[in-house]
């Protein structure tokens, strides 16, 4: 069983354009470094779980697997800055959150206690722009 969460993002670069007049300027974002964000399945489960970055994942997974993403150079964003305000950035990888249940059979049928872990798989890249 799992659950699509919150995602999150994996920041890389961090930036700001402060606008010091009394009239809209524009500003823009450009990413000048880079980074990886890895995931691995910590424990080993069976399971059939749909996303969009996996297409479908199914059968054993086992803690060997992993995949990762690096965010790159050269992406840029623009936008207008408000007079007498600071508009800031933030560069990285977002993160699909996923909460998944684990569940022990017994020989009997009965079933154990369940056992809840997340797993976080990159799926884009990008600026976030806020203020």
């Amino acid at each position: 069983m799992y659950r699509n969460t919150a995602n999150s993002m994996k920041v890389h670069d961090r930036a700001f354009v402060t606008n010091g007049t009394s009239r809209t300027i524009n500003g823009t974002f450009r990413s000048d470094s880079s980074g990886t964000v890895t995931y691995a399945a910590s424990i080993s489960v069976t399971a059939e779980a749909k996303a969009a970055i996996f297409a479908k994942v199914s059968g054993t997974v086992n803690a060997g697997i992993s995949k990762s993403m690096t965010s790159s150079i050269g992406v840029t964003a623009s936008s207008s800055v408000k007079p007498y305000s600071t508009l800031e950035g933030d560069y990285g990888v977002y993160k699909e959150n996923v909460e998944m249940r684990r569940y022990y059979v017994y020989s009997n049928c009965n079933t154990g206690s369940s056992t809840y872990f997340n797993f976080y798989a990159p799926y884009r890249k990008g600026w976030r722009l806020y203020y």
